[in-house]
């Protein structure tokens, strides 16, 4: 039976295996939805332009106000929520780094602990080694 662990050359061999299978599969699949959504926004772009323009030629200033007051409301309040999450995922990573930084404080100072306990250990057996060997 052969061994399941992949030598350096078979994970070269695969991985521009996978490179050539995302460019041929995947690559068209996500310039073609790039492209459906920019036209899909460019569409609905100009309906509301156009819908923006015929009404305040009419005479209806006053029907977008408040669809435009709701928009700009909530571009504002998306921004803030963006804003807000970004501002505490960056406080967390800052966490997770403080959290990080006083662990390996910790296990320094322990090491540093064990490391003067065994020397002060070994000092000591060594002091009563020869405080045994001139008493006799």
């Amino acid at each position: 039976m052969g061994s399941l662990c992949l030598t350096l050359d078979d994970k070269r061999y695969t991985s521009i295996i996978a490179s050539i299978l995302v460019i041929i599969f995947v690559q068209p699949i996500l310039s073609y939805l790039g492209q459906f959504f920019v036209w899909v926004g460019e569409i609905l772009y100009q309906g509301l332009s156009n819908s923006f323009y015929e009404e305040a030629a009419r005479g209806h200033r006053e029907k977008y106000s408040f669809s435009l007051l709701l928009l700009s409301i909530g571009m504002i309040t998306g921004l803030a929520t963006m804003f807000t999450v970004r501002l505490f995922s960056k406080e967390r990573e800052v966490e997770k780094r403080k959290r990080r930084m006083r662990s390996k404080i910790v296990l320094f100072i322990m090491a540093i602990f064990l490391l003067v306990d065994s020397l002060y250990r070994s000092w000591r057996d060594s002091m009563r080694i020869i405080d045994q060997n001139y008493s006799h």
